[in-house]
């Protein structure tokens, strides 16, 4: 990136490079490849009280060979690209990072990374399963294990998971 790049530029263009898949950047041609948004995800509330997400505010777009997806066995039309919120997953996941999250995937694994809603806000959590139906959402940095979170019957409403993240560049 030259002088008076923006962040979002720096970024990106990082991720680009970075990135172990093969990534085209703008002045290449993009045949074959599935153009996918990076947002800025919003969350909405709706009547009923539940929380919708909101991806319409789109960012930047990532070319990707199709065979990208196959290989993460993730449909196209279901990923999502955003930045990782901050740093509390490093060394995992960097702040400013470009996170895929397949927003189809939405039933929780032990110990796998979710983007979620919790509280007002968006995260990007490691989460485990207890017994009786209690996740623990889990920061990686040690920085902020005592931020460590738990979800059970008195707080889920606050919460919802967007999608499992599946890939990262940065």
């Amino acid at each position: 990136t030259g002088q008076g790049a923006s962040t979002t530029d720096t970024l990106v263009s990082q991720a680009l490079e970075n990135t172990a898949v093969h990534l085209l950047n703008s002045s290449h041609n993009n045949e074959g490849r599935i153009l996918v948004d990076v947002v800025n995800i919003k969350f909405l509330e709706e009547l009923d009280g539940s929380i919708a997400f909101d991806f319409t505010e789109v960012v930047d777009q990532i070319p990707f060979y199709e065979a990208f997806f196959k290989k993460r066995g993730v449909e196209p039309t279901n990923v999502k690209l955003a930045y990782a919120p901050n740093d509390a997953q490093e060394p995992y996941v960097l702040a400013g990072d470009i996170i895929g999250i397949d927003t189809a995937d939405t039933e929780v694994k032990d110990g796998g990374y979710y983007a979620v809603y919790f509280e007002g806000e968006l995260m990007l959590m490691r989460i485990f399963k207890k017994q009786g139906g209690i996740l623990v959402l889990s920061n990686t940095n040690p920085l902020y294990k005592d931020r460590d979170k738990t979800v059970d019957i008195s707080n889920s409403k606050g919460f919802k998971v967007i999608g499992r993240q599946f890939w990262r560049a940065g």
